[in-house]
């Protein structure tokens, strides 16, 4: 039975299942759960509050075994909800939650991080253009903006090397998988500018989006706006990733929403990554990096704010209104992996609702506090596993690890946080009036005042456990509830908070250099609660030895980002002194103490193009290029934008009366072993798989080729699903095989090995060189399997549009 019901979803929706395996689907929420969301890594989750205490439990949906979340907050008599953490992206998952003997069950899959531009036309901009041209590559426009008017959903306009002064306005809208994007053509870098400095600038913006919905801003520069650099004007669903924004509000007036980014009027799902947004132009004290203003319950909310590094700002994260339940980035909003520096007030600021919300795995540095969370309205608020170094003072204000209070009534939860500083700051510190429902755990502080500092209670539980607390200030230790009483850990343990903490120095292996890994012997290590989801053995932040250490980081578990160490890069291909001709892949390896986040391209030391996931490579047509000698390298950058450089490596480019050939498949088609029989020639995706067994099969009919001298020739495929091995490509027998006919059983066998692709990442391009396997005109028809459980995805020429596998060959 198990059988037959696998053949007739095949029948009727074959590609979903082709690719079940791979995470494509998104499942719905089953009924009983008010609501499930998704990120990339988190879930939250809603459901009515029945009695007794909640049991929430998560799964991937192709594992039989249930895992403990941590428990959800109860609201009062109403409500149940709660976050599970550290999940895999795209991925399938199953949540379950049982309370007063009733069992919900859903099910909702996670965002995929995978970024992809939409499948409609692209639209190119050069400083050499015409607004008069079509806006191809060879007749671009002029005009940022005039692609801006010209496109529509599913349409990137590519933006070609130079300076735009410009202020660019979207007034039109892509669609869920197909954005309209603005990206950089891969020539070199891509300047917006209000001005030639901050100090000329006369332009507002740099992009403005008006009420519009999925627009993509990706690898760009945007500089010296008067205001915000990206304006959002309600709408949502946009993406904005590795740009560079730099030097905003050249007014230096002092609003906030003078920002990196600005959201107005409630926009929802805004993903910021892998932005450096950076202002030093002007004065600090005025300008956030990111910054959001909603209008009610139904506005703002969703957004994924992560590894971005920002420098000189108001609050690196910040947000308005702050004291409603709807303020902040209101719900289901991540905040991640940023590196923040020399911000005058938040590092990063969710105040108002914080309806699961989630902060972690954030370094900052300098700025007056650490993580601003006054007021939490609603909650459940996660602040868990960042690093705060160096509270530094502003005016007479004091300064701290979280600022708190303001009439909090939402649950707070803070997890895992390490904390240096050695010039007059708080730990916890309570700046407004009003605090309470706040949980702490497995927090390590190193203050030089209190450790903890809050002064007005409101009645709402206090629960603070399994804490390492220090102050360098031996007249105090804790002020709790506005009684400074507690000069030692024993006083404090009195009011029956922190029986199981700990007062020491935490002993910080360079406390000073930013490291707050612990020294071995520190009085941290295994002295921790163990909180399930959050540090257990089936998180992404499983402890090691007897139980969790306090802090952000487990002894002997990955070291945090250096702060100085470079990336180091090479150049793999070509190599030194070749010779170049007709379409030549540039690759390179590089590789960091932590990450890399980039890896950039130059011809002769102009750069050409920006790549940012291994494998690290670049597809250059030398035609484009004057014979001679010409000189590449590649730098390397990692998410504290520290720099690599290659070798130089000299090439001979030789084009001598070349031709480039391109052609797409006339057939192709995937096969599928545990259905023989069944043809699957009509879909749009091309799959590899060890397990289940799946191959694939393309096939082009050459011309144009007898009587000429190839120079090159190489297969070209986009991989929408990652794997470690992207195939094994092989020459068929049967070159007469038809897309609607093919099948597993009549494919036939295969004969020589032509190439193998190593580890494909989605969302990119990959060459194979098949250059020995063309002599003159006739069929190339190849076969791709791989050892990959995992599997790889193509897609296929039903997709249509830039996709389509080509065959690329060069003569003369």
């Amino acid at each position: 039975m198990r059988i037959l019901g696998v053949v007739i979803i095949l029948v009727t929706i074959p590609l979903t299942v082709l690719l079940a395996v791979k995470g494509v689907q998104f499942r719905s929420q089953a009924a009983g759960f008010s609501a499930l969301t998704s990120t990339f890594k988190s879930i939250s989750v809603y459901a009515p509050y029945v009695s007794g205490s909640p049991t929430l439990e998560y799964k991937k949906t192709s594992s039989s075994t249930w895992l403990p979340a941590y428990p959800p907050y109860v609201d009062g008599t109403s409500e149940i909800r709660g976050s599970i953490v550290g999940l895999t992206p795209n991925t399938p998952y199953d949540v379950r939650l049982t309370v007063g003997g009733i069992v919900y069950t859903g099910a909702i899959s996670t965002k995929n991080d995978q970024l992809s531009f939409g499948t409609g036309n692209t639209y190119y901009v050069a400083t050499t253009g015409s607004d008069s041209n079509s806006g191809t590559s060879a007749a671009p426009f002029k005009t940022i903006q005039k692609a801006a008017n010209t496109v529509v959903a599913g349409d990137t306009v590519k933006i070609k090397t130079g300076t735009y002064v410009e202020k660019v306005t979207v007034s039109k809208s892509g669609t869920s998988g197909n954005p309209i994007s603005f990206a950089n053509n891969g020539d070199g870098e891509v300047i917006i500018s209000g001005g030639s400095s901050c100090a000329s600038s006369n332009l507002t913006n740099n992009f403005l989006i008006e009420s519009q919905n999925y627009v993509r801003i990706s690898g760009l520069t945007a500089k010296n706006a008067s205001e915000a650099a990206i304006r959002i004007n309600g709408g949502g669903n946009h993406i904005i990733d590795n740009n560079k924004i730099l030097d905003w509000n050249c007014a230096d007036l002092e609003d906030q929403l003078r920002a990196g980014v600005a959201a107005w009027n409630g926009a929802k799902n805004l993903w910021v990554l892998s932005n450096t947004i950076s202002r030093t132009a002007k004065n600090t004290l005025m300008g956030d990096g990111f910054w959001t203003k909603n209008t009610g319950d139904s506005t703002g909310g969703g957004h994924i704010i992560a590894k971005n590094t920002i420098i000189g700002a108001y609050d690196a994260v910040g947000s308005e209104p702050e004291d409603t339940t709807y303020g902040g980035v209101h719900k289901d909003a991540d905040i991640y992996e940023n590196t923040v520096t020399n911000c005058n007030d938040d590092g990063i600021q969710p105040e108002g609702g914080n309806t699961n919300v989630r902060v972690w795995g954030n370094k900052i540095t300098s700025c007056m506090l650490g993580v601003g969370m006054a007021p939490t309205k609603k909650g459940p608020l996660y602040v868990f596993r960042n690093v705060i170094v160096d509270s530094r003072p502003r005016w007479t204000a004091g300064q701290g690890m979280f600022k708190l209070g303001d009439y909090t009534t939402g649950r707070i939860y803070v997890f895992h946080n390490s904390y240096y500083s050695t010039n007059g700051a708080d730990g916890f510190k309570q700046s407004n009036t009003q605090l309470g429902n706040m949980v702490s755990r497995n927090n390590s502080v190193y203050s030089s005042r209190y450790a903890i500092e809050t002064t007005s209670h409101n009645g709402l539980p206090m629960d603070f456990n399994y804490d390492l607390l220090y102050t360098s200030d031996t007249s105090r230790f804790v002020k709790w509830n506005n009684n400074n009483d507690y000069t030692d850990l024993a006083k404090f343990q009195a009011t029956g908070q922190e029986t199981r903490g700990i007062q020491a120095n935490p002993k910080y292996v360079n406390p000073s250099g930013g490291d707050l890994t612990l020294q071995s012997g520190a009085p941290g290590i295994d002295k921790g609660q163990v909180l399930p989801n959050f540090n257990d053995a089936n998180s992404a932040w499983a402890y090691t030895g007897t139980a969790p250490d306090m802090g952000a980081f487990e002894a002997g578990g990955a070291t945090p980002p250096s702060d100085t160490t470079p990336p180091s890069v090479s150049i793999t291909s070509p190599t030194n002194g070749a010779t170049v001709s007709g379409t030549v892949t540039l690759a390179a390896n590089a590789s960091d103490n932590v990450s890399v986040a980039k890896v950039e391209f130059y011809l002769d030391g102009s750069l050409k193009s920006t790549d940012t996931s291994s494998p690290y490579s670049y597809s250059w047509d030398t035609t484009t290029t004057i014979n001679g000698s010409h000189t590449l390298s590649a730098k390397a950058y990692d998410a504290l934008v520290n720099v690599g450089t290659s070798s130089t490596v000299s090439v001979n480019v030789n084009n001598q009366n070349t031709q480039v050939l391109t052609f797409t498949p006339t057939d192709d088609a995937t096969i599928v072993r545990d259905f023989p029989y069944k043809n699957f020639g009509s879909l749009s995706a091309l799959v590899a798989d060890g397990y289940p067994r799946r191959n694939f099969l393309v096939k082009f009919l050459v011309s144009g080729v007898t009587g000429r001298t190839v120079v090159s020739a190489k297969l070209r495929f986009y991989c929408f699903e990652p794997a470690i091995v992207g195939g094994i490509f092989y020459r068929t027998t049967n070159d007469l095989w038809k897309e609607g006919t093919i099948t597993w059983s009549n494919a036939g066998a295969t004969t020589t090995k032509v190439a193998t692709l190593g580890r494909v990442a989605a969302g990119k391009t990959y060459d194979v060189d098949v250059s020995a396997f063309i002599k003159g005109n006739g069929i190339l028809s190849l076969a791709i399997a791989t050892p990959s459980a995992d599997g790889a995805a193509y897609y296929s020429k039903e997709r249509g549009g830039v996709y389509v596998p080509k065959l690329i060959i060069t003569i003369q």
